[in-house]
């Protein structure tokens, strides 16, 4: 999930017996230690100056091998100096694979550097401002001629992502676009659509099956696109179902599958939105898809009256594993 911060806390010093948190910054197990510089893609050069304690040729997922897909663990050294006690980070992103505690007081270092080192320019500064899908801005400084890479999320809080606009775009990686900076400040601007009123936001979801407490249908509904309900069935056939509490008329319907945190493999390939307006009516189904290998799914249909809205599976993934991944299942309210 990116490099992040973790926090080691000391205790029982004898300078500062309440120390606040040492922020250590752990790099991403599997992000690129170096990179070219590659605009046609979005990537830009980069070196990772952490110490290495091991490194990985490929990794592994349930089906087996995924080649080129680097690891890589890394040493960090924390002067503890004369604490009592320190307690390591409590991070579900972080994970310690080992910890030493070393009595030396001498830093070991290498006698000349081991890597290159960019050369500084004399360029002068420019503000890249972006303006995000709310019309928020950020602003950043770059030299001019340097290269800056952009990010925004296929998805933030009720906008879905189209495209960029602005000046020096170099190129577009989907969610990331590469700035060449000019000679002179520049904005670029996230273009996307706002899908309106979503009338299963937080309302009681329930599902033919759920993984685990971690999985349950509810993240389906509660509005953060990092959470997902996940769940097996060894027929394929699998639903989801929510209570709107009232009679809404509807017209459209988004669904954020597996793929866009995961594997594409695991994007839904077949299935529907179906509705009815009493509890004891039969399901009537108003949209199906077929086919389907996006990351998400934002569809219009004819409107509908409906109080009750149930996700039906026929066919969870774009292979032969019976497991739905669904981050995102909403219904909005027709203008």
């Amino acid at each position: 999930n990116g490099d992040k911060i973790a926090a080691f806390t000391r205790a029982g010093e004898k300078i500062c017996p309440n120390t606040a948190d040492w922020p250590v910054m752990v790099q991403d197990f599997h992000d690129n230690v170096g990179a070219w510089d590659q605009l046609v893609n979005g990537k830009t050069p980069l070196i990772k100056r952490d110490e290495i304690a091991k490194t990985f040729t490929h990794t592994h997922d349930k089906d087996g091998d995924r080649l080129y897909l680097f690891a890589y663990l890394y040493r960090y050294d924390i002067a503890v100096s004369n604490a009592e006690t320190v307690t390591l980070p409590n991070d579900e992103d972080i994970i310690i694979a080992a910890a030493t505690a070393s009595f030396e007081s001498e830093h070991v270092a290498p006698l000349c550097d081991l890597y290159d080192r960019v050369e500084t320019s004399d360029a002068p500064y420019h503000t890249l401002t972006l303006i995000n899908c709310a019309g928020h801005e950020t602003k950043y400084s770059y030299q001019t001629g340097k290269t800056a890479l952009v990010r925004t999320s296929q998805y933030d809080d009720g906008y879905i992502f189209e495209g960029w606009e602005g000046d020096c775009i170099a190129a577009e990686y989907g969610p990331a676009a590469v700035i060449k900076m000019p000679d002179h400040d520049v904005t670029v601007r996230i273009k996307a659509e706002k899908l309106g009123h979503d009338i299963l936001l937080n309302k009681p979801a329930k599902a033919i099956h759920e993984f685990n407490a971690r999985e349950m249908a509810c993240n389906a509904v509660n509005g953060n696109d990092r959470t997902k309900w996940c769940a097996m069935d060894e027929s394929g056939k699998l639903w989801l179902e929510v209570d709107a509490g009232e009679v809404y008329k509807v017209n459209r319907w988004f669904v954020m599958h597996g793929g866009a945190v995961e594997s594409p493999g695991y994007n839904t390939r077949d299935f529907s939105l179906q509705v009815k307006v009493n509890e004891d009516d039969e399901w009537t189904t108003v949209d199906s898809v077929e086919g389907n290998k996006d990351n998400q799914t934002l569809r219009d249909f004819p409107a509908v009256e409906g109080r009750y809205f149930r996700l039906w599976i026929d066919r969870a993934t774009q292979h032969r594993d019976p497991t739905a991944r669904i981050y995102m299942f909403q219904v909005f309210k027709a203008e």
